[in-house]
């Protein structure tokens, strides 16, 4: 969406440049050229389209469903099969006729009408197996559609189903890492990717459902304390924006560097998003447990070490500074450090805590390192490799100053102070976010 509104301001100002005689008509055609053309996205006769098409889907399942009991068993099936073929049919009539967005719906409608194929087959022949078992057959039919159709729904139904797969796999067998939905992840991933660069955020959104479901699962998994859990989260987190600075570095020929370039910007902000968030989660869950059990350590190290040998290559193409991934760098180690201190030396702190308790020392430590974080957001808002973050990374330094003021100064001092000093604080706070974010508005350009 940004990249399509960017390009279209280019070209109306690239005109009024050309006419005013400060650009030459050749120049500007190489500037616009220099930039590359969006890929698809939905519009309003697409979104109609789609919606259409999960009506006409669930209008078929409840047709099918309704009548179920009194068709006969091979009626069925051949009811099954003509409502496929049609779906399919109707497809590839409107592709031939140059409909996109209709031929779309009609393959989502094929896939919906699959999904109920699935169960209701089942149900008539009382078909014993897992439902986790027929997810997964049932996103091999979408991925197949989608490799035949080259249809975005049925890609996008593929990314679903395998998440849905991982999640019930995971959870119900507690089998960490899944390998083979990450596997079949990545294959649909690609395709995606291939298909339409545009895809790139649906993959990545997979993608990172994936990673966070099984960092999670497997801090329950091997019992480590949570903090060190998110710890380790907080360093993927920064190894995956590292990797998608990189990435939107790549340089070369159409059409896989400009496929993963696209890859990359997607992983910029859900990346971040997810590193924030794991820094947060820290401040809630440092005295859950005191159990010396350091399994994470190792792992966490390792993913920040990478991380930052992924920035370092990202800032050799330019697509980072050198400060801005020393910072990430730093921060992500703080965290680390300090979840290694609370799970050997930590003492939780007590609802009456004072600053001779160790515990509210540690919610200072943690708050101190998110608001750094916080900071790094709203200067990484500026650059490309962190956009739209912005708004982000001010309301996470002005919710944490206020969870701050919550735990220690309403704990230590009388509450009309507390009110007159909390109202100061706050009132503060609001004047120079308003400062800063006029400032940072007034800065238009991107830089490393």
């Amino acid at each position: 969406m940004f990249d399509r509104y960017y390009r279209n301001r280019l070209a109306a100002d690239l005109n009024l440049w050309r006419d005013r005689g400060w650009v030459t008509p050749e120049a500007a055609a190489a500037i616009l050229a220099s930039v590359p053309a969006p890929g698809r996205t939905l519009t309003l006769s697409g979104i109609i389209a789609t919606l259409g098409g999960l009506l006409l889907g669930a209008a078929a399942i409840a047709f099918v469903a309704a009548n179920w009991e009194g068709m006969a068993p091979f009626l069925r099936f051949l009811l099954l099969l003509a409502a496929l073929a049609a779906a399919y049919g109707a497809a590839a009539w409107l592709k031939h006729r140059d409909h996109p967005a209709l031929s779309d719906a009609m393959v989502l409608v094929a896939c919906l009408v699959f999904a109920a194929a699935i169960a209701l087959v089942g149900q008539a022949y009382n078909l014993a197996g897992e439902f986790r078992d027929a997810v997964l057959f049932w996103t091999i039919g979408c991925f197949g559609a989608a490799l035949l159709t080259r249809a975005t729904s049925a890609t996008i139904m593929s990314l679903v189903g395998v998440s849905v797969w991982a999640f019930l796999t995971t959870t119900e067998l507690n089998t960490v890492p899944h390998w083979a939905s990450l596997a079949l992840l990545l294959a649909v991933g690609l395709f995606a990717l291939w298909l339409d660069k545009t895809l790139a955020r649906a993959f990545t959104a997979a993608l990172v459902f994936w990673v966070g479901l099984t960092l999670i699962t497997l801090t329950e998994a091997v019992d480590w304390p949570y903090i060190g859990g998110l710890a380790l989260s907080a360093a993927v987190a920064l190894f995956f924006w590292s990797l998608g600075a990189f990435l939107a570095g790549l340089a070369g020929s159409e059409p896989w560097p400009e496929r993963l370039r696209a890859l990359g910007r997607a992983l910029a902000w859900p990346s971040l998003v997810g590193l924030l968030l794991a820094l947060f989660m820290m401040q809630f869950l440092f005295d859950e447990t005191r159990a010396e059990a350091l399994g994470w350590l190792l792992p966490a190290i390792i993913a920040a070490l990478a991380a930052g040998l992924v920035a370092l290559l990202a800032v050799k193409r330019g697509m980072l500074s050198l400060a801005h991934s020393v910072i990430g760098l730093m921060i992500v180690l703080c965290a680390i450090l300090f979840a290694y201190w609370q799970t050997t030396n930590g003492v939780p702190a007590g609802n009456d805590a004072t600053l001779s308790e160790p515990g509210l020392w540690s919610r200072l430590v943690i708050a101190f390192i998110i608001l750094c974080a916080s900071l790094w957001l709203v200067a990484l808002a500026q650059t490309a490799s962190g956009q739209y973050v912005h708004g982000l990374g001010l309301i996470a330094f002005g919710a944490e100053v206020l969870y701050v003021y919550i735990e220690t100064l309403g704990t230590l001092i009388d509450t009309a102070l507390g009110f007159l000093i909390g109202g100061i604080l706050l009132i503060a706070l609001s004047f120079a976010l308003l400062r800063l974010d006029r400032w940072l508005r007034s800065t238009r350009s991107l830089q490393p």
